[in-house]
């Protein structure tokens, strides 16, 4: 549960804090009840939403279905850096979710099934 929160924490927070401001991100999603919309809109949301860092570098790319997380999702830092990469069915994590440190080396891996980690899955770098 620690990795997994670990794991949660490296994903969100880069998007959510630093060098992304709300006008870098395309397009602009709003959440409720865990479902992505376009503003104003009653649709969920299905396409891709990238966020760009101030120097122009993307930051992050997330595929949505119906709005939840579907397909690829991976994230940069500003120096281009990949920082995470992991794969969402529906909302949920599957298959290997892998994360860098912005120097390039590998941080971890971990593998989840139905948006669970498989328990003892997890590999660490330092």
């Amino acid at each position: 549960m620690k990795n997994l929160l670990l794991f949660a924490v490296l994903v969100t927070l880069p998007l959510l804090l630093g060098g992304c401001g709300e006008n870098n991100i395309k397009p602009k999603l709003e959440f409720r009840e865990g479902i992505g919309y376009l503003k104003e809109s009653n649709q969920p949301y299905t396409g891709i939403q990238t966020g760009w860092y101030r120097n122009g570098r993307k930051k992050f790319e997330i595929h949505f279905k119906n709005g939840k997380e579907h397909g690829p999702a991976i994230g940069w830092y500003a120096n281009g850096q990949k920082r995470y990469e992991g794969t969402h069915n529906n909302g949920k994590g599957v298959g290997m979710n892998t994360a860098w440190h912005e120097n390039g080396q590998k941080m971890v891996e971990e593998i989840y099934k139905d948006g669970n980690k498989i328990k003892g899955s997890e590999k660490f770098w330092n």
